[in-house]
């Protein structure tokens, strides 16, 4: 996964933005090393593709006044895979980075058990009801009760929110 600030539409570039302070010192004790890696993003376009440049050179500038034009020559140096024939402009955001997601993962479960949190893996939701101001789980194994139940079944995050009439 990567952190990239011009990514996407405007909410999408305000939510990463906004996530920025956590990537770049999450709370203590949450994380044993740094969740990104910077790496820097190249984009490049062809003349057919210059209007769209424009653009998206304006929204990450107004994001981060590092993103910026740089030479093709420049681009073909960071990139010697390119054909210069299809390269007419070229666009750096040298803050992006690389996620560690694993770590990244790994702090949210930290903070979830430290806030009192408990984390069940071992049972399947078969159904969710909200009944006054708490949720009935059903489990495989027996009945829950929850004030807050994060639905983190990945793929399967559909079907658990269909189990909870969602």
């Amino acid at each position: 996964a990567q952190l990239i600030e011009n990514y996407g539409t405007a909410p999408l570039r305000a939510l990463t933005r906004a996530s920025l302070p956590y990537f770049s010192a999450p709370p203590a004790g949450l994380v044993d090393g740094p969740l990104l890696d910077v790496r820097g993003v190249l984009s490049v376009a062809d003349d057919a593709d210059s209007a769209e440049f424009a653009l998206q050179l304006a929204e990450g500038t107004a994001v981060n006044p590092t993103i910026s034009e740089i030479e093709v020559a420049e681009a073909l140096r960071l990139f010697p895979a390119l054909r210069p024939e299809r390269v007419a402009r070229a666009l750096w955001e040298p803050h992006s980075a690389d996620i560690d997601v694993a770590a990244l993962q790994q702090s949210f479960v930290r903070g979830m058990r430290q806030a009192g949190a408990v984390i069940d893996t071992g049972r399947q939701a078969e159904q969710l009801a909200r009944i006054g101001n708490r949720w009935q789980i059903t489990t495989s194994s027996g009945v829950l009760e929850a004030d807050v139940v994060v639905n983190a079944a990945g793929a399967c995050g559909d079907d658990v929110a269909r189990r909870a009439g969602l």
